[in-house]
């Protein structure tokens, strides 16, 4: 203070006045404004630790199991996890489900429904806060596909046209270019075996049917190469095949006229056998067989589209449906049609057609439903790899449903069978040639 005596008493005022006003506005200047913390950053420090996990992985769905592992000292006021083929799901856009409170136990779990198959999902789950939602995110996963490919090729040569399945095995006759070669699949087991050839190896079948009755399998018509004549020659024959003991039998030739590339099923124990080709022409007529009497008779009235070869046929409970294939003047059908042999005034009655015409694809039913694929577009000389699922019960219009691509690419000449509510597809010929690979579809 004896520097301030020595100043005029109103300087030493002036100097007490601002000394005052300084200390007044102190305490004021030394407090500062919150800084904007990010919301998940403010709650850091409490938030509870969770982790997750995907389970029970399939085609059209999936298991989210969350567990909180340190519950924290936060609120929680909901949870729920949300799914999206998008990297960052978010509530707002993407599939969710959404509880009210906290969950009753640190561990909880929630069903994916509806996934599409071959699809990566990422999986986010989310606890509400009273001030926030805080997010949990894992690794994408894939969803199964529907598709499985036999690690073994069948063990014959050429391309599968006959088959049949029979107490959980499934048996096939290859065809083009000379059918001697028979083999059998296990489903069980995953494993192929080569049968015994029919008894006149002489020569094979080229575009045969099968079908199986009373467990016995039939491998009917199809032609055969003759080197003489430098040609295949269509034939009518029958033969069976008793999987018990591995026997060939002789039956009674097919009723119609000699031909190739037909269709065949069994209803009702009756095998049928129709449509197809010979030479320049084909045909519009069925035929049934009825094993007991050994015996063929013509189903009239005859199949109402036009006359077919190479078409593609399923049965969906106790009827059977029958479509596509191309006519004698060139064009490539769509047209699909019911067959049921217990309404013998009207049998046939016309489906949905298929939106993209084709021949020589392959077909099979598996669980109430038919399906096809590949095959030739000869309008516009296209091969296909499309895949489509079909509704008898459906409404008009609907019966058809395009599914994604079947995982063997462009081809025809594949044979289709359905296999304990499973579908199979094996061999078939490529745009780089013959194709020896065995699908397994399973529609779950």
């Amino acid at each position: 203070m004896k520097y301030l005596s020595n100043l005029p008493i109103i300087a030493v005022l002036k100097i007490s006045l601002y000394l005052c006003f300084i200390c007044l506005l102190l305490p004021f200047a030394c407090q500062r404004d919150p800084i904007a913390i990010p919301s998940d950053e403010l709650y850091n420090v409490h938030k509870p630790l969770l982790n997750f996990k995907i389970e029970q992985i399939k085609t059209s769905g999936a298991t989210v199991t969350a567990t909180i592992v340190e519950p924290g000292n936060l609120n929680i006021l909901g949870y729920g996890c949300i799914w999206d083929t998008n990297s960052v799901p978010s509530l707002a856009l993407s599939s969710k489900i959404e509880m009210v409170g906290k969950p009753s136990k640190d561990t909880f779990s929630f069903s994916l429904p509806a996934l599409l198959p071959e699809e990566l999902y990422f999986v986010r789950i989310f606890l509400i806060l009273s001030k926030d939602t805080i997010y949990f995110s894992n690794p994408p996963f894939q969803t199964l596909s529907h598709w499985r490919k036999v690690i073994n090729d069948h063990p014959g040569q050429g391309v599968p046209s006959a088959g049949f399945f029979i107490n959980g095995i499934a048996y096939f006759g290859a065809s083009y270019p000379d059918l001697k070669y028979y083999y059998s699949y296990n489903l069980s087991l995953d494993k192929w075996e080569s049968l015994d050839p029919l008894p006149n190896n002489n020569f094979g079948y080229n575009g045969a049917v099968g079908f199986d009755l009373n467990n016995i399998g039939y491998f009917a018509t199809g032609s055969y190469y003759s080197s003489s004549l430098n040609t295949f020659i269509p034939t009518k024959h029958l033969w069976s095949y008793n999987v018990l003991n591995g026997q060939w039998m002789p039956q009674a030739d097919f009723g119609g006229s000699p031909r190739e590339g037909a269709v065949a099923f069994s209803l009702h124990g009756i095998g049928y056998v129709g449509l197809g080709f010979a030479n320049q022409t084909n045909f519009n007529d069925f035929w049934a067989y009825n094993p007991d009497s050994k015996t063929w008779n013509e189903v009239f009235p005859p199949f109402p589209g036009k006359p077919m070869g190479h078409p593609n046929s399923f049965t969906i409970g106790d009827k059977a449906y029958i479509g596509c294939g191309y006519s004698e003047d060139g064009s490539f059908q769509v047209d699909w049609w019911e067959f049921d042999p217990m309404n013998s005034q009207m049998p046939w009655r016309q489906m949905d057609p298929l939106p993209v015409s084709r021949f020589a694809g392959f077909a099979f039913s598996a669980n109430g439903v038919g399906y096809l694929g590949a095959g030739l577009d000869g309008n516009s000389n296209v091969y296909h790899s499309d895949f489509w699922s079909f509704n008898p019960t459906a409404p008009p219009g609907d019966q058809w449903n395009k599914l994604k691509d079947w995982p063997g690419g462009k081809l025809w000449y594949a044979k289709g069978l359905g296999i304990d509510k499973k579908g199979m597809v094996v061999g078939g010929a490529g745009l780089s040639g013959e194709v020896l690979d065995t699908w397994i579809y399973d529609p779950q």
